[in-house]
């Protein structure tokens, strides 16, 4: 099983700026981000499974990029999205990545609330 420290290395280094996946998938896991609450982990797992159902390849694209790219955990990375699929750690640290950049970018554009 891929180490979490290593998959969350991985998931920092791998570039996700056109990763596929419906921001709806995220919302639920960004809001919570965003709202500084604590991220449990069943939630983690909810949103990866739903974000895995859509990118399960761009995933794959994931690893063996870092694989090319020669990065330390990247054969582990592929086994376990082999072994694991949607609750791999790579997959899930990807989805928390992902959550975490949709947040920032609701908080950039957090409209004030009026006072009426």
């Amino acid at each position: 099983m891929l180490d979490r420290q290593v998959a969350r290395k991985l998931a920092e280094e791998a570039d996700i700026r056109t990763f596929p996946t419906c921001a709806m998938c995220l919302f639920d896991l960004a809001c919570t981000v965003l709202d500084g609450r604590t991220v449990h982990p069943g939630l983690v797992t909810r949103t990866s499974n739903w974000v895995w159902l859509e990118s399960a390849d761009a995933f794959h694209a994931l690893a063996l990029d870092a694989r090319r790219r020669e990065l330390p955990g990247a054969e582990e990375a592929l086994r376990d999205l082999d072994e694991r699929g949607c609750r791999s750690r790579l997959v899930r640290a990807v989805v928390e990545r992902l959550a975490r950049q949709m947040a920032d970018e609701m908080r950039k554009t957090e409209l004030p609330l009026r006072n009426t």
